[in-house]
């Protein structure tokens, strides 16, 4: 008899909302997916997908590009190499993102 509990668990997938390129992949896969598979979508917008199935959540999470001003003065404007995209230090909403799919990853066992 085949174990077919695997396949039903959920898929958690990060997606970067600049642009719409990333957002209109994950849309096409949510909508692909059956629907006995549930799908988590972390990202800073929610407007960004379009309609979704109904086994599909949004999740925000705070902006990993965009300043609130809570970042620690000298390490905010830290330079960085030009080979790094995006990698901005001593931001708590960085922190409080990557808090928030650890949390999703740890009481959800993930496919």
């Amino acid at each position: 008899m085949k174990d077919t509990t695997f396949a039903r668990r959920p898929i958690g997938y990060f997606v970067h909302h600049q642009g719409r390129g990333h957002a209109q992949r994950c849309a096409a896969l949510a909508r692909a997916l059956p629907e006995d598979r549930p799908l988590t979508i972390f990202c800073a917008r929610d407007d960004i997908f379009g309609d979704l199935p109904g086994h599909v959540e949004v999740r925000r999470v705070p902006s990993l590009f965009e300043a609130t001003g809570d970042e620690a003065p000298g390490l905010a404007d830290m330079s960085t190499p030009d080979t790094l995209h995006c990698a901005p230090v001593g931001w708590p909403s960085i922190r409080e993102a990557m808090a928030t799919l650890a949390q999703w990853f740890r009481a959800t066992p993930p496919r």
